[in-house]
């Protein structure tokens, strides 16, 4: 069944999806040749291995061979790899993500091009021991001791847990490995759980001793608690002479959307001291509300029969010249679904590239672009954001077999658009996967190739609203290299693995991701005006996100999420990305897993963990004053600097200099009530005047019992100093 699957993946497409013939010649994959970083690496038994396999796939020309496949194999008894097919993007890279071997020894993974049986590539990779433990020093402990586990095979350690507490280790030798006890356990016999890259060693017993509560806690670490430990835990020791701070986050821990839990946080006196209200979201606009509706509609697609013997193949190119003429159907109503719905566009070729088609609506309004526009914006999607969308995401499909994107300027894009919505949001481009879909083969509603829709300008509004050229040059750009992301990711789940499609707000997490790192690709060329084009955007979102955090989720409520989630799920994302699968998203499309599934995955790791140190680190990762630990940090942003410079710009939009403004309180901490959604959490200071009393803290719901279960509310505290 497996050959079977994979034979037709690479079959030539049927007449049924439209295919034309062609003369001329057929340029197939001809070399294919290992990544040499990727060769050659070890992993503990059964670890994933820190870089995927890679392999690059050239024509006979030297090109690269976009969208060949490429069949996996790993020797037997070895390893397992994520998948057994992929495809090559843009760079020419074919990747997949390798698991070692369950038994120490070197093993070997063959890379094999679908088409040519006899090109294939041997990676060679090694399978570690992992790490025994043979010995605790001390034998006895209490939280914020450093604990030293000896034995062998500690130097890949770079976790201990500690019963159901994960701390990061401090030194690794061959032989040592060194760590901070984590504080707030319960006394007892626990046992120590080595970590190597996600897998777990055995376990070793040892005592964890009565603690004072958050006493043990060192600057720069941290604690997750329950709410059902807090009373017990959350008790904090009296300050010494240079006092104490410590940050507190209120959080709902779980992946699930849209659960909302109410919560009241309560110090010794129990006198009222604040209040946090839970804000309402602020309902989507029109533009955002038609995003969703094509991205929940595509969910329902992706679910539906395919006819047999219909597939993603290596196909000859359609000749397509500048001046060659195209009829489109576009939708034209938010629906989408009726025939009613679509609109017959007749549209003229007006640049040709390696990756793209830019075609004009021949009904386009008089006025927009000229001849030279089509040729800037053609070399821009070609040579950089088809380039970062496919090295990112992987291959799109080529279901109409012309190799290339069609990006169409119509004027029914701008009429999308209501007169009242015109200073509000406007309609600036979609695809959608009706296109793409082998369920719609013959449906006419579809154009059976990848096609990108876009705004066209339109300087006297005969369309719609009033557009400039300059507005079409400034937005999309931003919003195609956003939509690929989406065609991509629907090929690379629904088509290729005949998996659901990914769930709306990590798709469109991801598609934010696109849009930043078509931004830093720009910053990396020296190009300012164009990273500030494509970053803004994610940054204010996040911004608007922060001001507010427990009135939305990261994990959006409903459909993709208001923009302020749209920020988050980013920022989340993001996070995940500067610590997990060395910074490349594409393992999180290549792949039939979605949601909260396909994130664990690809960390080894629970969403609720990354949720917790990801809520953490967006305070503290940039504090003045304060080292954080490189688990609460990011890699590229410092948020205050941006944020800053957003305040001093528009002190009136961006009313703040950072948007975390916790509330600070003292050792005589009263009490708050709030709500927090699934993933949010608020943020609260704590300050211990020099010599100042110990207290301690209660976590209950609003009206002062349980908090819901279903959202797993923990009280998270670090020490800043």
């Amino acid at each position: 069944m497996e050959s079977k699957r994979i034979t037709l993946y690479f079959a030539v497409l049927s007449v049924a999806l439209g295919c034309g013939g062609g003369d001329d010649e057929i340029l197939v994959p001809e070399t294919i040749r290992i990544i040499p970083s990727s060769n050659n690496q070890s992993a503990p038994v059964t670890a994933f291995l820190n870089l995927p396999l890679a392999v690059e796939v050239l024509t006979s020309d030297g090109r690269p061979a976009v969208r060949a496949g490429v069949q996996w194999v790993s020797s037997v008894p070895g390893g397992s790899v994520a998948d057994r097919v992929s495809v090559v993007g843009g760079d020419g890279l074919a990747i997949m993500s390798y698991r070692a071997a369950t038994n120490p020894g070197d093993f070997m993974i063959t890379a094999t091009l679908v088409s040519r049986g006899d090109r294939s590539a041997n990676f060679n990779t090694r399978a570690i021991a992992r790490a025994v433990v043979t010995e605790v020093v001390p034998p006895g402990f209490g939280g914020g001791d450093t604990v030293v586990l000896r034995g062998s095979s500690m130097a890949l350690v770079d976790a201990v847990e500690f019963g159901s507490a994960r701390v990061s280790v401090l030194i690794t030798t061959q032989t040592t490995v060194s760590v901070v006890a984590p504080v707030c356990m319960d006394p007892g016999v626990i046992q120590l759980v080595p970590v190597q890259q996600g897998v777990k060693s055995a376990a070793f017993s040892a005592e964890y001793l009565a603690g004072d509560g958050i006493g043990g806690l060192v600057p720069g670490q941290y604690v997750s608690i329950s709410s059902v430990d807090v009373v017990t835990c959350a008790t904090f020791p009296a300050a010494g002479s240079q006092g104490a701070e410590y940050l507190m986050v209120v959080q709902s821990v779980t992946g699930n959307p849209g659960i909302t839990a109410s919560y009241r946080l309560s110090g010794d006196t129990l006198a009222p001291s604040g209040a946090i209200v839970l804000a309402d979201p602020v309902g989507l606009a029109l533009r955002d509300r038609f995003h969703d509706r094509l991205r929940e509609r595509e969910a329902e697609i992706a679910r539906m029969p395919k006819p047999d013997g219909v597939g993603i193949a290596d196909l000859p190119q359609r000749v397509v010249g500048v001046g060659d003429e195209r009829t489109f159907m576009v939708c034209s109503r938010i629906g989408c679904s009726d025939s009613d719905d679509f609109q017959q566009v007749d549209a003229e070729a007006r640049f040709v590239g390696d990756q793209t088609i830019l075609y004009l609506d021949k009904q386009a309004p008089a006025g927009g672009f000229a001849d030279s526009d089509f040729e800037t914006f053609g070399r821009l999607i070609d040579d950089r954001l088809y380039v970062v969308a496919s090295v990112a995401f992987g291959a799109e499909s080529d279901v109409d077999g012309n190799g290339r994107v069609a990006i169409l300027f119509t004027p029914v894009v701008n009429g999308l658009t209501p007169a009242a919505e015109c200073s509000n949001s406007i309609f600036v481009g979609f695809f959608f996967g009706i296109d793409i879909d082998r369920a719609f083969a013959n449906d006419a509603r579809s154009n059976k190739g990848e096609v990108f829709y876009a705004m066209t300008p339109d300087p006297s509004g005969s369309a719609g609203c009033s557009v400039s050229l300059a507005s079409v040059r400034s937005l999309v750009p931003v919003t195609l290299v956003h939509e690929l992301q989406h065609m991509i990711s629907y090929n690379q789940h629904v088509l290729l693995r005949g998996g659901e499609k990914e769930v709306l707000w990590l798709d469109e997490a991801l598609s934010h991701v696109a849009e930043e790192l078509a931004a830093r690709d720009f910053l990396a060329g020296g190009d300012e005006g164009r990273f500030s084009q494509f970053a803004t955007g994610n940054l204010t979102n996040l911004y608007q996100y922060l001001r507010s955090p427990t009135a939305f989720s990261p994990v959006a409520i409903e459909g993709t999420g208001s923009l302020e989630e749209r920020g988050a799920g980013w920022w989340l994302l993001r996070w995940v990305l500067d610590h997990f699968g060395n910074g490349s998203p594409r393992a999180l499309v290549e792949t039939s897993l979605s949601g909260n599934e396909n994130i664990e995955s690809f960390a080894g790791e629970s969403i609720e963990n990354i949720l917790i140190d990801w809520a953490i680190a967006t305070y503290v990762s940039d504090l003045p004053g304060f080292d954080a630990p490189d688990r609460l940090s990011f890699d590229f942003w410092r948020l205050r600097a941006v944020f800053q410079g957003f305040h001093d710009r528009s002190p009136s939009r961006f009313p703040l200099p950072f948007p975390i403004v916790p509330p600070e309180f003292g050792s005589g901490f009263g009490q708050v009530t709030g709500a927090v959604r699934s993933g949010s959490g608020d943020y609260f200071q704590l300050l211990q005047q020099p010599m100042g009393p110990g207290f301690g803290i209660v976590l209950t719901n609003g009206s002062g019992g349980a908090t819901q279960a279903a959202a797993n509310v923990r009280l998270n505290i670090l020490r800043i100093r």
